[in-house]
């Protein structure tokens, strides 16, 4: 049987999906392995597939600003 893949979150916006997947530190090994699932979720109709490293977070302003940038990209596309 093949593998299930689910994205860490989902945003919809007119009808448009984008998929968040957030990675920890052992992703920077993974990256053959990433790219598979950010083109199963394309191939599944996500207009937009983004990662974010929650290492690199350091504030929650920044995860807004990541989140707002990503509805912009939804609209747009």
């Amino acid at each position: 049987m093949g593998k299930n893949f689910e994205p860490d979150f989902v945003i919809v916006y007119e009808g448009k999906a984008a998929a968040i997947e957030l990675d920890g530190g052992n992703h920077a090994r993974r990256v053959a392995a990433d790219q598979s699932r950010d083109r199963l979720m394309k191939n599944a109709g996500f207009k937009v597939v983004e990662r974010l490293a929650v290492e690199e977070v350091k504030s929650k302003d920044e995860v807004v600003v990541f989140i707002d940038d990503l509805i912009k990209r939804l609209a747009k596309s």
